[in-house]
């Protein structure tokens, strides 16, 4: 049940325990969404170039995968998804920031995002690359944002990217209920996050400092290779 680390997010996201979900980094959760909602020939929008296992695994369950194309300025085409979002699709994979490219939604774009998508579609936001986005003031808080959503949705975060952990793969889902993380936990498999690594993603979560100092000079070096590659 992974918890003291359960109750460790839970006190700093504000979180009710029970709304969160763990597996064997993001990937698991996202192969146990599919498992959980996907039939053959159900629909689920994502965009290209995409993070492989947001096609593979629907793809896995028989579903189909519209993947929508960037903007010329490789950001988010939001018309495109607000259009591919009004086809109700079974689940919605939304990288925020995307892997791989890197672009992201504003508050702005994730607003209209959020309002296009129906109450019948699972919105799963892909926040793994979370903590170096908060290093852009126009990141949108999407928890915050998605409170208010009447249908179901997921917010996936993983310690393998700014915790450094990947090799130990440790990653969480946020949900919007109870009632979901129990639908997921009828799939998971109960020993997915063995005890080792439960114990070093605890250790790194209180340590939030040594994360930040990482990502700060992670972000430094991105700009110094952005102005050497211009």
């Amino acid at each position: 049940n992974c918890t003291a680390l359960r109750q460790a997010i839970a006190e700093r996201t504000g979180m009710d325990p029970n709304r969160l979900v763990f597996g064997n980094g993001s990937e698991d959760l996202i192969k146990i969404l599919c498992e959980v909602f996907l039939c053959p020939g159900d629909l689920v929008v994502t965009q290209r170039p995409v993070f492989g296992l947001h096609e593979v695994y629907p793809k896995m369950m028989g579903a189909q995968v519209q993947l929508l194309e960037l903007t010329p300025e490789l950001g988010f085409d939001v018309d495109a998804w607000c259009e591919a979002l009004a086809q109700a699709p079974k689940i919605a994979f939304l990288p925020n920031p995307s892997n791989p490219v890197g672009c992201m939604l504003n508050g702005e774009q994730f607003e209209r995002v959020l309002a296009a998508t129906p109450e019948n579609t699972v919105l799963v936001v892909d926040e793994a690359y979370y903590e170096y986005a908060l290093h852009d003031d126009n990141y949108p808080d999407v928890l915050a944002m998605l409170m208010d959503r009447a249908g179901p949705w997921i917010v996936l975060r993983t310690f393998s990217k700014a915790w450094g952990l990947a090799g130990l793969r440790v990653g969480y889902g946020m949900a919007d209920s109870a009632e979901l993380v129990s639908l997921m936990d009828k799939v998971r498999s109960p020993f997915n996050v063995n005890m080792a690594a439960q114990r070093a993603a605890l250790a790194a979560w209180n340590d939030p400092a040594h994360m930040r100092a990482g990502v700060a000079a992670t972000v430094a070096l991105r700009e110094q290779l952005r102005r050497q590659l211009l």
